[in-house]
């Protein structure tokens, strides 16, 4: 971002500081507070162009801040302290000319980008003190640093019109030294890059300045100060100790001892050191691939040295013969084809996290479901002005759990259009669960079931005859055609508790042990619809599995979860469609009595709400669901009965039902639900379907424009 227009800050007659923020950034948000790991300013600025005395440092400055908010005119203060950080000052000379000032890089060590919250701005403050200094700023920019402690080159880009580029070689890493006796002790803290003969040609100027500290009492047997910076030439960044000039004089030289004032912990302050021009040796003797270091210093018993961070100021000329320009280090050319195509992989990566589609268990109910996704896909077909398409040709993922799984399978594995995945489901249904009260009693005496398994396994697979490959209805789960992915919930019958759900697989993904992808149609349908009472478990590998929907009777998480290992968890959700087969009454625990008969039958109850409760989760699962997808990707249809509104009731207790009491229920809804196996109440059941979708017209054509958006490639 940059500010453009000119601002200036004076001050004529008092020693106070005065400060103008020039420009500030809009409100930032919570992905930039996240991921923002750099921030550095850099201004084409001057001073007023004369300076008494040059030891009494520059007092034309810059400071970052945080402001509160876009309305702010002054720096965010919390707990008393004020959240504002100098970047750099102006060159320091006699010269009215414009240079190019790069400030300090706060990177995420620094203390600006953890302070920043979101709906707070980022604002550039010009400042100044003492009377006649003036700050002249120009646009000023926050952008990337060109010359860094690991770039060896300084940039080619900065205007001829910019006499100066000003460099802020910043390190924000502690470095601590302790003398025990009257030898020297020191440390190289850090090195400018290697510097070439163009760059050493054309420094102007150096100067080093320090947050720091030394010991609190100085030794009694010392005199003068004993901790202190120097700036000495390498031959290398690695180097340990300063070049030797002739191998008779090491070349080093103070920068600036460490105030009195700073004298313990808590005690550090900021200190300016020498100014070194370009006629001085330290400059004048660095030779092609030296390096400039800072080392700090201890000598004597007990005097030591703390460092916070610390900052060297280069002055680079931007006048004379210029750098020849280099030749590119990167083919650009192939980064830009090799960058195409990256996206492009991105593009298709990215759409084939698409849209999902999964279905609630529930028996018969299933057919509810049927006319709900019939509904939105009969839009999708009005919209595009073509007939109602199928689903495996808009979602990328189906899941299902008991007769959702079932669904599934017919829809997405064998892929049958809704007319005929209603027609067999219709068929299966009266065939399975059109049983005499005798032959459910031999059924249940003979396998703990109502119904016979192998009336269902015949079933699907005549279904598999005729709509699958294998005319034989022995087909595997695993599909060859690259498309709409398919899988089924079924659980352990051994360990309902603990083992996860099993995922009875079209496709392999590689993120799990196991995909369950090469068991028959047949046996994922059987192992996915064996409801408890209603049909056996069937044994797969030595496994008994009974149906997913006594864990996931809604298996959207589970689908989420899917799509995640198998896509990435970086892409966004196009469209995601949950549909269940009837939202049940409220299930509720018995009130507590105050006798045995009452209490025995609050038992008996109370083990039929937990068991009802196991088959009605449905709904708890929308609220993780719904917010992790997006309000406006995220569809659930389940058709309800009439609201019954939050109100009272009087129960009544104790001998006789003599007790009274007012008991508050809330909202429910009539039941209108069917039994799994009530195959003839299917069409009455259909119809208040049909009569629900007309209240939901325009949520299904909100499905249905976003099920439309193409993200397939």
């Amino acid at each position: 971002m940059h500010g453009s227009g000119r601002h200036l800050v004076y001050i004529w007659l008092f020693d106070s500081i005065n400060f103008n923020i020039s420009f500030k950034s809009g409100p930032v948000d919570r992905t930039f507070c996240y991921r923002a790991v750099q921030l550095q300013l850099y201004t084409d600025s001057c001073h007023q162009g004369y300076v008494d005395d040059y030891k009494q440092g520059c007092w034309s400055w810059f400071e970052v801040v945080i402001l509160k908010d876009a309305n702010a005119t002054e720096p965010l203060v919390r707990d008393g302290k004020v959240y504002s950080w100098r970047s750099h000052e102006n060159r320091l000379d006699s010269k009215l000319d414009v240079a190019r000032h790069f400030g300090v890089i706060f990177d995420r060590r620094a203390e600006i980008l953890d302070a920043l919250e979101p709906g707070n701005c980022i604002g550039v403050m010009l400042c100044t003190r003492f009377p006649g200094w003036v700050n002249d700023a120009g646009e000023d920019i926050f952008s990337p640093m060109s010359w860094t402690l690991n770039t060896a080159d300084t940039p080619d880009d900065i205007p001829e019109a910019i006499k100066d580029g000003m460099y802020t070689l910043t390190l924000t890493t502690d470095c601590y030294v302790k003398s025990a006796d009257s030898n020297l002790v020191s440390k190289i803290w850090f090195t400018t890059p290697i510097l070439d003969e163009y760059t050493i040609s054309h420094i102007q100027d150096i100067r080093l300045f320090t947050f720091a500290h030394r010991q609190a009492h100085a030794s009694l047997d010392s005199k003068g100060t004993w901790s202190w910076f120097d700036l000495c030439i390498l031959e290398s960044s690695e180097a340990t100790t300063p070049k030797m000039n002739q191998g008779v004089r090491s070349l080093v030289w103070l920068s600036h001892e460490i105030s009195p004032d700073a004298t313990g912990p808590g005690y550090d302050i900021n200190q300016e050191g020498i100014h070194f021009t370009g006629q001085h040796e330290l400059i004048s003797l660095l030779k092609s691939r030296d390096v400039i270091g800072v080392r700090v210093c201890a000598r004597f018993k007990d005097w030591e040295l703390s460092t916070r961070n610390g900052r060297l100021v280069v002055r680079i000329s931007n006048q004379g013969t210029r750098r020849d320009p280099r030749p590119p280090k990167e083919d650009w050319r192939a980064v830009y084809r090799a960058n195409k195509e990256l996206q492009e992989l991105h593009r298709k990566y990215m759409q084939a996290f698409g849209r999902e589609w999964r279905e609630n268990g529930g028996g018969v109910r299933g057919v509810s479901s049927l006319r709900i996704l019939d509904a939105v896909m009969n839009e999708v077909g009005r919209q595009a002005g073509t007939p109602a398409p199928k689903p495996c040709d808009y979602f990328d993922m189906i899941a299902g759990t008991s007769t959702g799984g079932l669904v599934a399978i017919m829809l997405g594995r064998l892929r049958m259009t809704i007319a005929q995945c209603m027609e067999a489901y219709d068929t299966l249904s009266r065939s399975i669960f059109d049983a005499s009260m005798l032959q459910k009693a031999g059924n249940a005496n003979s396998s703990g079931a109502r119904y016979s398994p192998k009336g269902l396994e015949d079933a699907i697979k005549a279904i598999v005859k005729t709509y699958g490959s294998a005319k034989d209805g022995e087909e595997i789960m695993r599909d060859t055609q690259d498309g709409c992915k398919v899988f089924v919930v079924s659980c352990n019958a051994k360990d309902l508790s603990n083992a996860p759900p099993i995922h009875f697989r079209t496709f392999t993904n590689a993120k799990v042990e196991k995909s369950f992808a090469d068991y028959k149609i047949w046996e994922a349908a059987r192992a996915t619809t064996a409801a408890p009472t209603y049909f056996p478990s069937i044994n797969l590998g030595g496994h008994e599995y009974v149906d997913g929907g006594l864990r996931c009777n809604n298996p959207v998480m589970n689908l989420l979860t899917e799509a995640a290992l198998m896509y990435g968890g970086a892409g966004p959700y196009a469209c995601v469609l949950t549909i269940g087969t009837g939202v049940a009454s409220n299930v509720a625990l018995p009130s507590s009595g105050n006798n045995v008969l009452t209490n025995l039958w609050g038992a008996a109850k109370s083990g039929f709400s937990l068991f009802e409760l196991s088959l009605k989760t449905g709904e708890l699962q929308n609220y993780f669901a719904g917010p992790m997808v997006g309000e406006k990707a995220y569809f659930r249809f389940n058709v309800a009965g009439e609201k019954i509104a939050e109100h009272f009731e009087t129960e009544r207790s104790g001998l006789f039902l003599m007790n009274k009491k007012e008991v508050l229920y809330p909202d429910n809804w009539k039941d209108i639900n069917i039994d799994l196996a009530d195959w003839k109440g299917m069409g009455d059941f259909a119809g208040k379907t049909s009569d629900w979708l007309k209240t939901q017209q325009s949520r299904i054509e909100s499905c249905a424009s976003v099920l439309r958006k193409p993200t397939k490639a």
